[in-house]
């Protein structure tokens, strides 16, 4: 089997692994499986192939789909902007779970259980609950502003979330 290792950390890791299994494994007409095709490179000379020895617990595997035309043994690398794009990738995929799933309980009296009921069976550990009540928080006070979801970073110094010109 062809791994990579890329770096997830905290609940995004949790849920990942949860959704896709551990080594992670993609669907094969998925976003992520073209990102992966895409990206996928020949391995430089000077960088070390990261083996399940060497892996810090923060890097989580994948298995890298098999591309017509590609030897593993040659292309075996996934450079920084492929595991940048890969890792948002599954960001935006996790907001659209947590928002799609708890958008009915915003407000409501019993969100704090319906967020453990989430977080359970998304395997996430009790100790990231706080992290995705205020995950949860900032995307509602995204949505009411803007009147739509926001999948990635869109605060920088010199832009706002609603573009309009006045």
């Amino acid at each position: 089997m062809n791994i990579l290792y890329i770096p997830l950390t905290g609940y995004l890791a949790q849920w990942a692994i949860n959704r896709f299994g551990n080594p992670m494994r993609f669907p094969a007409r998925s976003y992520e499986h073209a990102l992966l095709a895409t990206h996928i490179t020949k391995r430089p000379h000077n960088i070390a192939p990261i083996t399940p020895i060497t892996a810090c617990p923060d890097l989580v595997p994948i298995v890298v789909p098999t591309i017509h035309g590609r030897d593993w043994c040659t292309y075996n690398y996934l450079p920084r902007r492929g595991y940048t794009k890969l890792i948002e990738s599954l960001e935006w995929l996790f907001r659209m779970d947590i928002w799609s799933s708890m958008v009915g309980s915003i407000g409501s009296s019993h969100f704090s259980e319906d967020l453990d009921e989430w977080r359970k069976s998304r395997g996430i550990s009790l100790d990231h609950l706080y992290a995705l009540d205020k995950k949860l928080y900032r995307m509602r006070k995204d949505y009411e502003k803007s009147n739509r979801i926001i999948l990635g970073k869109v605060y920088s110094k010199n832009r706002k979330i609603n573009n309009t010109k006045k």
